[in-house]
Formats: structure tokens, C-alpha cells, sequence
């Protein structure tokens, strides 16, 4: 068939209508992106309840059970299992050279994503292939998650409290540089996934901690805040500081989703004095609730019970607690939200919980949910199997939000 070069009429009519749909196409896609991108941040218009995982690949059995329970979200902390049992031999080499003090170093790929905390030079793709097999399980239960990291470039964190701390990311510019490029690089991969809502950038910070004298970081808050200003404010050893940093490296290629900021003191709530917020209405900023930690913690101490026989703060006689004190221990938060007109929807209470063998220890846990549904905080419970998810669900995720008959002490 002869052509003459010229589009017949049928050929015209076919492209103008493709054309025209082109504008169409492209307004689907826009809104679609948006769509989902509003979704992350309106996820926490309304109080969320949620659980940690620390340090364990939940099974799949465990997600459904966590469905089941009603948690809406999960605060995720993954590690491998190297990351648990350091290099012995390695340990031993490097403690008969020269005690500095700090955790011996460990072997290549051992800091889970990280693949080694002492020099960050891109994500383990093994890591990262199992963390997006925890999104999957995540989203196919209908539950979103909130990656959190207790490790950073500089700064390796430890299952056990009574190991030191590692201090180099607050004393090293390059382990700045490398902890806002592994954030880049992690929100780059995980930005899209439907289940993530939040990037929690470091689990429980406490430069104040190392840098403060003890009298100092335990005295009261205005002391506290003054020697904090005198010492630390706008040093690398700020916790702001790092905060900036690494929240501008985020939204290099990821505008959307949430980041997270904790406070100081390891994230305690004190420790809201001298934290600042971002410029930017998609961050949330976090506190964790363990007090007094002579009751909640992992020693029980029989000689305290909850709520009549409370440790004293100096020592000495014990004193009693109610929902007042639970208020009280949380009012610089309260009052920070206030000064710098923060919606306490976009507060979270990371962790919180107690030793299950403390005398009252269900008691305090409800009566402290019952103050932070009150406050209107998001929450997370400390980490839980799936019997505990079963037991916990009554009166946790489905507490509603004021007791109905609180006790004649309660707020």
C-alpha cells in the first residue's frame, strides 16, 4: 500500500485522544503520591497504641497475634544475631593492649544495616532484605511500623545497661557525616514501603549522661538545663545538633515520612527542657516512661510496691504514687508542648513498662495508660510475646481512654 508521508485522519484522532489523556495520567500519579504520602503523617492525627520489638525477627505467628490484640503500630528495633555474642578472641586481644574503657570493637557486619558502627560505607543488603521482610509481615497484618535505631555510625548500642556507653558520635565530626548518610540511605530505601509511618533516628541519646557530671544530669531541672547550656549546648555533644543534621539528610529523599526525636537523659522526660523543636510539622518527639526505676526494673526490690510503698526520690522513707505523680514526673513535656505549641498528637511515649514481678506492677502499667490516653500521647508498651499480647489486650490496647471508675488518689 502506497503511503504519502501524511497521518490519515483515524491516526490523528488516536493520538489526540492519547495526548489528551497524558495531563489525565499525570494528575492519577500526582494525587496518588501525595495520597500516600498524607497518609504517614495523618496516621498520627489520632492516638496510636503500639508495642516495641527490640533485637528479634518476629515470626509471622507473632504479627497476627499483635493484629489480634489491636496494637496499630510497632516501634522496631531489628539486630542480627552476631550483633548479640561479641568476638571473644578479638575482645580479649584488644582489652590486653589497652583497657580505654569502651566496648571492644567487634568484627565487620556485625551492627545490624549499619554493618559496622566503627566505619558506615553502606547499607548490608542482607540487613535490609530482612528488615523489609518485617514490613511485609507488618502491612499484610494491617499494622504500621516505626524503624528505630539503637545503634549509629560512632555510637553502638548495647543490650545491657551495664555496659558504657560509646561517646564518638558525640565527640567526632566524620561520625556525624556518617550517621545523616546512613539515614539518607535507609530512608531512600524504606520511603515508599506502606507499612513504615516513622523513622525513629536513635533510641534513648544520653550525651548529657556522659558529658554531665552525675550531679549535674540528676539535679534538679533548672540546674540541670544551666549546666547543660554552660557544657554542651551547640557542641557535638547536643543532641540537637545531630538532630538537625540528620533530619535535613532525610528529607533530601524522603519529604514525608515522620521522623522521630528523643530526649535526652535517655529520653527521659526531664530532659524535654533542653530539647528544640524542628522546623517541620512531619516530626514527632518522644519521651520514655520507666520511673521510679528502682520499682520498674529488671532487679526487684520487694521492699517496694505500687502504690502505697514508692521509692522516695532522696532515698529514704518510701512514699506513695498515683496518677498526680505520674503527671507530675511527665510535666516538662507538658509544659514544652505548651511554650512551643506542639499538638500532643505528635508526642509518642517511645517505651514504657514494668518488671512483671514487681508487687503492682499491672496496676502502675494501667494507671500510667490511663494518664497518657488522658494526654491524648501516643504509646508503645515495652516488648511483649504473643501469650503477653493476649493478656495485655484488654486492658492496654483497648483501654478506652478514661478510666471509668478511677480510684479516689487518681488525677
Amino acid at each position: 500500500m502506497y503511503h504519502t508521508g501524511q497521518p490519515s485522519r483515524q491516526m490523528v484522532c488516536r493520538r489526540a485522544k492519547f495526548i489528551s489523556c497524558i495531563p489525565l495520567m499525570l494528575i492519577l500519579c500526582i494525587v496518588s503520591a501525595v495520597g500516600a504520602a498524607d497518609e504517614k503523617m495523618a496516621f498520627w492525627t489520632q492516638q496510636k497504641k503500639g508495642v516495641n520489638q527490640f533485637c528479634t525477627f518476629p515470626t509471622a505467628e507473632w504479627w497476627k497475634s499483635a493484629k489480634t490484640a489491636g496494637v496499630q503500630f510497632v516501634r522496631l528495633t531489628l539486630d542480627s544475631d552476631k550483633n548479640q555474642v561479641r568476638d571473644k578472641s578479638q575482645s580479649q586481644t584488644q582489652n590486653n593492649k589497652h583497657d580505654t574503657g569502651l566496648p571492644p570493637m567487634r568484627s565487620v557486619s556485625q551492627d545490624f544495616l549499619i554493618g559496622s558502627a566503627d566505619n558506615y560505607n553502606g547499607l548490608v543488603p542482607t540487613d535490609l532484605a530482612k528488615l523489609r521482610e518485617q514490613l511485609d509481615l507488618a502491612q499484610a497484618n494491617n499494622i504500621k511500623v516505626v524503624i528505630t535505631m539503637l545503634s549509629l555510625p560512632g555510637c553502638r548500642g548495647f543490650p545491657s545497661i551495664q555496659q558504657k556507653s560509646d561517646p564518638r558520635l558525640w565527640q567526632e565530626h566524620r561520625f556525624f557525616a556518617q550517621a545523616a548518610t546512613f539515614w539518607r540511605d535507609l530512608a531512600r530505601e524504606c520511603r515508599n514501603h506502606p507499612a513504615v509511618v516513622g523513622y525513629d533516628i536513635l533510641h534513648e541519646p544520653h550525651p548529657a549522661n556522659i558529658f554531665l557530671s552525675a550531679n549535674s544530669a540528676n539535679s534538679a531541672d533548672a540546674a540541670m538545663q544551666q549546666a547543660w547550656e554552660n557544657q554542651i549546648w551547640g557542641s557535638l555533644s547536643d543532641v540537637n545538633h545531630l538532630y538537625k543534621v540528620i533530619a535535613a539528610s532525610i528529607r533530601q529523599v524522603d519529604p514525608e515520612t515522620p521522623i522521630i526525636l528523643e530526649s535526652d537523659l535517655f529520653a527521659s522526660p526531664r530532659a524535654f527542657a533542653i530539647l528544640f523543636p524542628l522546623d517541620d510539622p512531619k516530626t514527632l518527639y518522644s519521651f520514655h516512661f520507666y520511673e521510679p526505676r528502682e520499682f520498674t526494673g529488671t532487679n526487684v526490690n520487694r521492699a517496694f510496691s505500687y502504690p502505697d510503698k514508692m521509692p522516695a526520690p532522696e532515698g529514704g522513707a518510701t512514699v506513695g504514687w498515683d496518677r498526680k505523680t505520674f503527671r507530675q514526673v511527665i510535666k516538662p513535656v507538658i509544659k514544652w508542648t505548651q511554650a512551643h505549641k506542639i499538638p500532643t498528637s505528635r508526642i509518642l511515649v517511645g517505651d514504657f513498662g514494668c518488671n512483671s514481678h514487681a508487687d503492682g506492677a499491672k496496676e502502675y502499667v494501667s494507671d500510667a495508660i490511663i494518664v497518657f490516653n488522658a494526654l491524648g500521647y501516643h504509646w508503645a508498651t515495652q516488648n511483649l510475646s504473643r501469650e503477653e499480647l493476649v493478656k495485655f489486650a484488654p486492658t492496654g490496647f483497648h483501654q478506652p481512654a478514661y478510666s471509668p471508675k478511677p480510684r479516689k488518689s487518681g488525677s
